[in-house]
């Protein structure tokens, strides 16, 4: 698993975000690990949002610790008043290795 932090997520006005952000993994996948664990596609893991940061630090498998190639996360973020604040959902997709951390301000509907 790697430790996603931070994020510097601001609303349309330039403000910082408070609210939640939304990652779903796009299929199942079994991690590279032994014993592999099998993680479900499709569930959502939200996060709450403060500031423009990540409340706490989390933890998630990264893509790059599964066996099924092509995975990726869908994430959205949602401001506290509902209003979603990508323009479309964005696709993310963790290359780190397990034990490293990602600060969030890095990414964006990109690979990282």
């Amino acid at each position: 698993m790697i430790t996603i932090t931070g994020g510097n997520f601001q609303d349309l006005g330039g403000n910082l975000l408070t609210g939640t952000l939304t990652l779903v993994l796009s299929q199942d996948a079994n991690t590279s690990g032994s014993p592999p664990e099998y993680v479900y596609g499709g569930v959502s893991l939200t996060f709450a949002v403060t500031s423009g940061e990540l409340a706490v630090s989390e933890q998630i498998w990264s893509n790059a610790e599964f066996d099924q190639s092509g995975t990726y996360y869908t994430a959205t973020l949602q401001a506290a008043s509902g209003q979603q604040m990508f323009k479309k959902p964005q696709t993310w997709v963790f290359v780190a290795t397990a034990g490293q951390s990602v600060n969030l301000n890095t990414m964006s509907d990109t690979s990282i």
